[in-house]
């Protein structure tokens, strides 16, 4: 089936914005005939240092491209959907020479994450050939919260007629960190005493975080200073993500971010889609989980999709074990399903939308 957007939208160009006192460089997909006004939407990448594409540019998954970003802005082109997508903070052209890692701890994540999506939503509704009545912010993961605060308060720009939440963050940061951690942990074969110290640390430090203010002293040295093998390295892991990562005015501000009370707040159609083999953002365990997320919306607000086979990745791993590696599940292909389910949703807002 041809897709019914096909030649409306025209390829990637390079485009800018300024949130603050940073210029942030994105890519624009616009109208073909910009005489014609389409629905846009602002894509939102996930947590970490994570470019307009969804490609990690430093640290351990650098280079490996996983490119969910500009699949999904592909997906909105063969409907008929213009898009803008940028690299964020800190990251790909928007990034390192001007703007280092250090700096960007320091700043809230209100004017680092949620801004600049704001502040992309104003420069898309500016261009020729988009309708402002019908923008969109599509968010993955941590980028589907930043999502929702927007569709919540989307500042000086318009407000978004829908968002489309894929595989998206459920809960605060810092829940959802301790609970993988906390997890791994006690899927290993660590002793007793060793595992219940690192979980003990964990819930310390996420505590330190939530009742302190930056900056914040000395953390002191882990619990388990004898720690070999799988005990060292979660230790690591642990001293990473809780004592370095968060600890700090970036860190603290995001994990502020509470999916579920924003939810309760948004008036405008929500799409969310959770992936049976997401380990990241599952749809329901123990409570917790983007079906949880869902049922926090008003009444009639939000549709939940649950997608066979989907890795956080976007891709369909078929057979593969949930924890395939981000690096692995590049190997399969994305997720025609879930390119399915963006396509029904955004249909209600393209001109081919049925009165």
């Amino acid at each position: 089936m041809t897709p019914r957007g096909t030649g409306r939208i025209g390829p990637d160009r390079s485009l800018s914005f300024t949130t603050g006192d940073v210029t942030v460089h994105g890519s624009l997909r616009a109208p073909v005939d910009p005489s014609h006004p389409v629905p846009a939407a602002v894509l939102v990448a996930g947590s970490g240092p994570v470019d307009r594409d969804g490609n990690a540019t430093i640290g351990p998954y650098a280079g490996i491209a996983l490119d969910c970003l500009r699949w999904l802005a592909d997906v909105l082109a063969d409907a008929g959907v213009a898009s803008l997508r940028y690299d964020k903070l800190g990251v790909g052209a928007t990034g390192p020479a001007t703007f280092g890692s250090s700096e960007l701890a320091g700043r809230s994540f209100q004017d680092s994450g949620v801004q600049p999506a704001r502040d992309a939503l104003a420069c898309l509704a500016d261009q020729p050939g988009i309708d402002p009545a019908r923008l969109l912010v599509v968010g993955h993961s941590e980028g589907g919260g930043i999502a929702l605060a927007v569709g919540g308060d989307a500042g000086d720009a318009p407000l978004p007629a829908g968002l489309a939440l894929i595989e998206p963050m459920y809960e605060r940061a810092l829940d959802t960190l301790a609970r993988q951690l906390v997890d791994q942990l006690r899927s290993s074969d660590l002793d007793r005493r060793t595992g219940e110290a690192l979980v003990a640390w964990i819930d310390a430090g996420v505590r330190d975080i939530r009742d302190g203010s930056p900056p914040f002293p000395d953390p002191g040295p882990p619990p388990v200073p004898d720690a070999r093998g799988f005990a060292a390295t979660a230790q690591d892991v642990i001293a990473e993500a809780v004592y370095v990562r968060f600890r700090n005015l970036l860190g603290k501000t995001e994990d502020e971010i509470d999916p579920a009370a924003l939810a309760a707040t948004i008036e405008v159609p929500v799409l969310l889609t959770a992936g049976a083999k997401d380990f990241n953002t599952p749809v329901d365990e123990d409570g917790r989980g983007v079906g949880v997320l869902a049922r926090a919306f008003p009444p009639g607000i939000a549709e939940l999709v649950v997608v066979e086979d989907l890795h956080h990745s976007l891709r369909d791993i078929g057979d593969a074990d949930q924890m395939t590696s981000d690096a692995d599940a590049t190997a399969y292909p994305f997720s025609t399903q879930l390119a399915g389910a963006l396509d029904a949703f955004v249909a209600r807002f393209t001109d081919d939308a049925t009165p």
